[in-house]
């Protein structure tokens, strides 16, 4: 047998197992990488799916003002907050609504929105959630 031959099936026996330990090596960071991605993903999800209340809320609100037929109350506005954000878990969804001075006409609402993330990294690591808090002001009108 020649020499080369001798060379080369020694370089193939020396590399036996080799993509097996780079896949080890590989596979956690890849995965990590992806699931911190989906993590950060459904993140701003949630931060857009709270906004979109606080929002929608304030703007419910602001036309219910203490004069009108039926003004707006904090019940009310968190129900209305709260069905703009279904997709959320409702327990973990806080709005604290906040009439400067009071819910007349030309009076400030401002809705504040928060909202308990629990990344799937986080729940690993069996971490505290994130709080994504979002707060809207509008001038009540009628």
């Amino acid at each position: 047998m020649s020499l080369a031959k001798r060379l080369g099936t020694a370089k193939r026996c020396g590399q036996r197992g080799a993509s097996s330990t780079e896949l080890a090596i590989a596979a956690p960071i890849f995965f990590l990488l992806v699931i911190g991605s989906i993590d950060v993903g459904r993140g701003v999800w949630a931060r857009n799916t709270i906004a979109y209340a606080a929002t929608a809320g304030a703007r419910w609100a602001s036309v219910r003002s203490q004069e009108s037929e039926n003004p707006a109350t904090e019940d009310q506005i968190t129900a209305a907050v709260q069905s703009q954000a279904s997709a959320l878990d409702p327990t973990k969804v806080t709005v604290v609504p906040t009439w400067t001075p009071s819910n007349a006409r030309g009076s400030t609402l401002r809705v504040s929105v928060s909202y308990d993330y629990t990344p799937i990294l986080l729940t690993l690591a069996q971490a505290d959630p994130v709080i994504i808090t979002y707060a809207y002001s509008t001038i009540v009108s009628h």
